[in-house]
């Protein structure tokens, strides 16, 4: 008998359908068969609903970053042309400085004997004075202006050296989009004694 349970046996697992044989699986009601289906039901609201927030996290990250990029780049465009013009109106003070009693030699003011009659005072008298304020220029949105404040007292030297600062404000009022300070040597002094 046992003998012929063994061939039922035999015969009963030859029956199985193939799918069951190539799984390994003994009945298609098993633990096993109920996981192998459970990808085909989709996903739970939970995972969707995180998947949401990743994704709308990420979106918010990336449009912040392009907002600050942007802001930032507008005012590095803003700082470089305010100190453009900075510049060209330090190459036309360097021009008038070069070009100041050249012709002089040596120029009666290098024997001055008070800061007020020597160089430095000369060429901010050419300059037109100070303070001069210029503009406004319209740059980045924002009406601008420039000014140049030039003394000589408190130069190193100040009979000779013009110390120059000049500032790049907003015409309305506000802090400073640029700033520069330098001082400028007329020609006339190389010449003196």
């Amino acid at each position: 008998m046992a003998a012929s349970e063994a061939v039922k046996g035999t015969v009963r697992r030859r029956l199985l359908p193939l799918s069951s044989r190539v799984s390994g699986l003994r009945h298609p009601t098993s633990p096993l068969v109920k996981q192998q289906r459970r990808p085909e039901q989709g996903f739970t609201l939970t995972e969707v609903i995180v998947s949401l927030v990743m994704v709308v996290g990420f979106v918010g990250a990336t449009m912040q970053t392009l907002m600050l990029a942007a802001i930032f780049s507008s005012r590095a465009e803003q700082y470089d042309r305010a100190f453009t013009w900075i510049q060209e109106d330090l190459e036309l003070v360097r021009f008038r400085a070069s070009e100041y009693e050249k012709n002089a030699f040596p120029s009666p003011k290098c024997s001055a004997t008070s800061p007020a009659h020597g160089l430095a005072a000369g060429l901010l008298a050419d300059l037109g004075g100070s303070p001069k304020v210029f503009g406004p220029r319209f740059i980045g949105g924002k009406d601008l202006i420039l000014t140049r404040t030039a003394v000589y007292a408190t130069a190193a030297d100040p009979f000779n050296l013009l110390k120059i600062d000049y500032v790049v404000t907003p015409q309305t009022g506000g802090s400073a989009i640029a700033t520069l300070s330098t001082e400028v040597l007329p020609n006339a002094a190389l010449k003196c004694p």
